[in-house]
């Protein structure tokens, strides 16, 4: 019976912790800052192996890990624009509009990749738009 009790009480700890483990978005991004959509298709011309996010508006500019964005074929994270910058901190209408800017470059690449990626991350909390990167490649 005490193992019984004690076997209970280890399960619902677990339980307990796990559902502790989903991050509170809001505290670093607003998540009032509406969403965008791609409405491309696979048809047109972008690069096969990296997205181009967009975040939502934030005052903390946090630097989210790879792993936070939960995206399987997702090889780097690399942030185009992370914070403002120093000498425009007291430009109001550029701080109302700065979001940051990140690059996910996929370990697995084609189109048909890139557009199952940005689909996943239009999905999360902190992303405003996801969208194929067109800039500076050739087709």
């Amino acid at each position: 019976m005490l193992k019984k009790i004690i076997c209970m009480l280890l399960m619902a700890t677990m339980v307990f912790s796990f559902a502790g483990c989903a991050r509170d978005w809001s505290k670093d991004f607003d998540l009032s800052d509406p969403k965008e959509y791609w409405e491309g298709t696979i048809n047109d011309a972008f690069a096969d192996d990296i997205l181009t996010l967009e975040m939502r508006k934030t005052s903390t500019y946090p630097e989210l890990k790879l792993s936070d964005f939960k995206l399987d074929n997702a090889k780097t994270v690399e942030y185009v624009s992370i914070r403002p910058k120093e000498d425009r901190m007291n430009d109001a209408e550029y701080i109302a509009g700065f979001r940051q800017l990140v690059f996910i470059h996929l370990d697995q690449h084609g189109k048909d990749k890139v557009v199952e990626a940005i689909r996943h991350l239009e999905k999360l909390e902190f992303i405003k738009s996801a969208s194929p990167n067109g800039y500076g490649t050739t087709f």
